[in-house]
């Protein structure tokens, strides 16, 4: 993630999650636990909460993240392209379509 990124507030209505935070700094929001993650950090968010993630250090964020069972996966392949291809833009029409099909809720 740059500097300044951040990943919105959402939920996965099914799937817990776990955030490895590989290296930087960013500020992480658990339902209404919220705090600093350094590097090494393990985050884990149950399934059904809001949670956000953004960078808030000078360097970039590298994280890693894991869920327990299938469904993110789908809004992820919704909003991909094939490598070396160019990303058209989303509009929300269609990003509320993969969100639904992927089991997740953005505020």
């Amino acid at each position: 993630m740059p500097v300044g990124a951040a990943i919105r507030m959402h939920r996965h209505i099914h799937e817990d999650e776990v955030l490895y935070i590989r290296s930087g700094i960013a500020h992480v929001r658990v339902g209404s636990l919220q705090g600093n993650a350094d590097a090494g950090t393990l985050v884990f968010i149950p399934r059904n909460t809001w949670a956000s993630v953004k960078n808030v250090g000078k360097a970039p964020v590298s994280l890693l993240f894991e869920f327990n069972a299938a469904g993110f996966d789908r809004y992820m392949r919704c909003e991909s392209v094939p490598a070396g291809e160019p990303a058209p833009p989303v509009g929300p029409s269609e990003d509320k379509r993969c969100a639904q099909l992927g089991d997740v809720e953005y505020r």
